[in-house]
């Protein structure tokens, strides 16, 4: 069987972090046939810095722009993997966000992962704290603490153990079939749901616990900007009550075209 894997990036407002992202993609040790990035109604440079790599075209991808204009990561996410699936024709498709770096052989280890697990239907990995300009040194500890908290606060709250499989949006990769049969993300906003957990939720639903996989090896690094904006008292909170943050005055501040109701 042949694998096609494509990977989507959504992004919004992404012109700060975007060009790191699209260069780890495009030098990746098996490469990406095909990229998308969805513009999710930018208003800044993104949509530039996107069409700048299609005309200085490096390795061997092919970068697509497609624009999405009803905002929400979930909708973003949609357009790009329906567009993976049915103009590209991919039978796995890969996401990471605008602000991750995934690793060199991400895209190696996400193919030889499905080929040698034939009933996996999503799989996500380890993701690292970026050293860009929101890192700390304590972000090497606390933020592998603080997923692992997570995980097992969710466990405690929802009576359920999907959450212990849980895909990262930044980090992650399905069955084109699969995504199809759960369908898709959610086309909520980030104040009703987050759109990776939701997808994961609808993944042991329809398939069960065995049909989530970890793959150690298949690295992203990942910016700690939100935990700049919230702090780890605050993310842990956040993630255990999808969208309501600390406080409105909190919230005002996220936004500055970055974090919105999305």
């Amino acid at each position: 069987m042949e694998y096609r894997n494509v990977v989507v990036v959504p992004a919004y407002n992404e012109e700060k972090t975007l060009s790191k992202t699209l260069g780890s993609l495009v030098h990746q040790s098996l490469s990406f046939k095909h990229i998308v990035v969805v513009d999710n109604n930018s208003t800044d440079s993104t949509g530039d810095i996107v069409r700048k790599f299609q005309t200085n075209r490096r390795g061997n991808s092919i970068i697509h722009l497609v624009t999405e204009l009803k905002k929400g990561t979930g909708v973003a996410c949609n357009t790009g993997f329906g567009f993976a699936i049915n103009e590209l024709k991919a039978n796995i498709i890969s996401r990471t966000d605008a602000d991750t770096v995934p690793d060199s052989d991400w895209n190696e280890k996400i193919v030889e992962y499905f080929r040698t697990h034939p009933t996996k239907k999503i799989v996500s990995g380890p993701s690292y704290a970026l050293r860009d300009e929101f890192y700390r040194g304590r972000d090497k500890v606390l933020w592998p603490i603080a997923q692992v908290a997570f995980r097992l606060g969710s466990v405690a709250t929802t009576h359920s153990l999907f959450t212990t499989k849980f895909a990262l949006g930044h980090n992650m990769a399905v069955r084109d079939y699969a995504f199809q049969e759960v369908g898709g993300f959610s086309n909520s906003s980030i104040d009703e749901a987050d759109e990776d957990v939701e997808i994961s939720k609808r993944m042991y639903t329809s398939f069960g616990l065995g049909a989530m996989g970890y793959e150690r090896k298949m690295k992203v690094w990942t910016s700690m900007r939100r935990i700049d904006q919230l702090g780890y008292h605050g993310l842990v909170y956040y993630y255990w009550n999808p969208g309501v943050l600390p406080s409105q005055e909190r919230r005002i501040e996220m936004t500055n075209g970055e974090i919105d109701k999305r």
